[in-house]
């Protein structure tokens, strides 16, 4: 039984390790954790620079005021379409559109942009990203 726990992390720690080889799969499962799932410790790992900054001070800010709240209970769905991404050697960018359909309101739309870079262990993090407002 040990054996099976142990062989099981290490299945998933190499499978996550596997994810952070490529930047469009970094650039997603950032998106998926800050946005979708408005999980800034979650997001962490995927971050590097000003955008590792700023998770930990939204993280200061919120503080413990998300505890006991049931994760996918958020008064608003996000859902998000890559639209393109751009990766040179070492430094990729991804755009994203986001929709927020909040509970009983009307649908708002945010463009996200990724910059990431490559980590001298050959990994990929974001290390800024902005939203803004389409037109």
């Amino acid at each position: 039984m040990v054996k099976s726990i142990s062989l099981a992390v290490l299945a998933t720690l190499l499978a996550s390790c596997g994810a952070m080889k490529s930047a469009g799969g970094v650039a997603d499962h950032f998106v998926d954790k800050y946005y979708v799932e408005s999980d800034q410790q979650g997001a962490m790992p995927y971050a590097d620079g000003v955008a590792k900054l700023r998770l930990s001070a939204e993280l200061s800010l919120v503080g413990d005021s998300r505890r006991g709240i049931a994760p996918g209970s958020h008064a608003a769905k996000v859902f998000y379409e890559r639209k393109s991404l751009a990766a040179e050697a070492q430094t990729a960018r991804a755009d994203y559109a986001l929709t927020i359909k909040p509970q009983g309101g009307t649908d708002i739309l945010r463009t996200v942009q990724l910059e990431l870079a490559r980590q001298p262990d050959d990994t990929w993090r974001v290390t800024r990203f902005t939203e803004t407002t389409p037109r």
